[in-house]
């Protein structure tokens, strides 16, 4: 009886973390420069931070600005994204779908930012009336 000793194939080597990071970063660069709306975002997401600087928001109201400017955000470089594949695939409807996905986004975390700095400035502004 003869015995053969089998070695198992290497498996696929994945890719360290280190580069699944840059990879993402790579993703976000290139979504913002490719997408002048995602520069009006930052720009309005900075007005936001320093909106809420000034006024002390509490713990509370800063994870509320941060989650409503992170879905702005990422809704941006989702629509980045769908916009590429709409021209690649000649699929308009993808474009229009992730342009209203956009829009609802940006109604949310407007409306949410309202919310918290606008009752924040009231309180600012209560005992000078």
């Amino acid at each position: 009886m003869t015995f053969r000793v089998v070695r198992p194939e290497p498996a696929e080597e994945r890719p360290r973390h280190g580069l699944r990071l840059s990879g993402a970063a790579r993703g976000v660069k290139r979504g913002a420069r490719g997408s002048s709306r995602f520069f009006g975002h930052i720009f309005a997401a900075t007005l936001v931070v320093l909106t809420a600087l000034v006024l002390g928001c509490e713990i509370v109201e800063w994870a509320g600005l941060v989650l409503a400017i992170g879905l702005i955000l990422t809704t941006e470089l989702l629509n980045h994204s769908a916009q590429l594949l709409a021209v690649e695939l000649k699929c308009p409807a993808a474009a229009e779908s992730a342009a209203g996905a956009v829009l609802i986004a940006c109604g949310t975390g407007i409306g949410a930012e309202l919310f918290i700095l606008g009752r924040r400035l009231l309180m600012y502004l209560a005992p000078l009336v």
